[in-house]
């Protein structure tokens, strides 16, 4: 397993863990369609409300970096086979990871910040040139861009710590 989603996997985890010691019913959805379709890791209730949340952990600014970096946010419009990114999956909340807990972003004023804040008409060639700019990474067919956390902070609706 790749580091990547070994960070992801824990992620998950410490999530479900967090939403439960908050009261909250909580479900990991880990099969193929939830996880690469729907872009959805977890269902979580509370009370009579349910939430689909797709949980990020903590990147690295660029591959080669050794520690993230909480600053940096990853967005994926198309994912590595060209479908759907999960900027505009099913989740109703996006869970950024961050070294104190999660803020939750709701996923469709995410989506809506991104299509007024990236530029897709001119992609760059690196990663460290994609902030706000699409990155394709040399043979997928991946389409992102990074971002800065305080870029999007005004779009969190909960911290979960």
């Amino acid at each position: 397993m790749i580091e990547s989603q070994q960070r992801g996997d824990a992620a998950e985890k410490r999530f479900f863990d967090l939403a439960v010691a908050q009261g909250c019913e909580c479900e990991i959805k880990n099969d193929f369609f939830h996880q690469t379709v729907a872009h959805v890791d977890i269902i979580l209730k509370k009370g009579s409300k349910v939430f689909k949340i797709d949980v990020k952990a903590q990147k690295k600014a660029s591959r080669t970096d050794a520690e993230v970096d909480d600053s940096v946010i990853w967005l994926e419009f198309n994912n590595v086979r060209g479908n759907i990114g999960w900027v505009y999956g099913q989740a109703d909340f996006i869970a950024f990871e961050n070294t104190d807990g999660f803020n939750l972003v709701c996923r469709p004023s995410l989506a809506s910040w991104a299509e007024q804040n990236i530029d897709f008409n001119n992609p760059v060639k690196t990663s460290k040139e994609a902030y706000k700019r699409v990155y394709t990474r040399d043979g997928r067919k991946d389409l992102i861009s990074w971002v800065k956390f305080s870029d999007i902070k005004h779009l969190v609706k909960k911290k979960m710590l």
